[in-house]
């Protein structure tokens, strides 16, 4: 049953000419990645097949993590192959 689930949802992506996998090792990197405050406290979110949002969490050290994080996926996607959102 969670198979059939994600089946549908990357043929929606698909439908809408999104192809998570050309971004998702860079997404799994930033997961693993050390950062300031080793919490992983940011969002990334893609948001069409090129485009990556970015948002801090909440608390102490945030924007620290994200600029660190912003730079770690910059490293692993290539910056021309990528825009961020904000």
């Amino acid at each position: 049953m969670a198979q059939d689930h994600i089946d549908n949802g990357d043929a929606m992506l698909r439908d809408l000419g999104i192809d998570i996998r050309d971004l998702a090792g860079e997404f799994e990197h930033c997961q693993r990645a050390p950062t300031a405050m080793n919490q992983q406290a940011f969002t990334l979110t893609l948001t069409s097949p090129r485009t990556v949002k970015r948002s801090p969490g909440l608390g102490y050290g945030t924007n620290i993590d994200l600029g660190i994080v912003s730079y770690q996926f910059e490293i692993a996607a290539g910056t021309n192959h990528f825009d961020w959102a904000d």
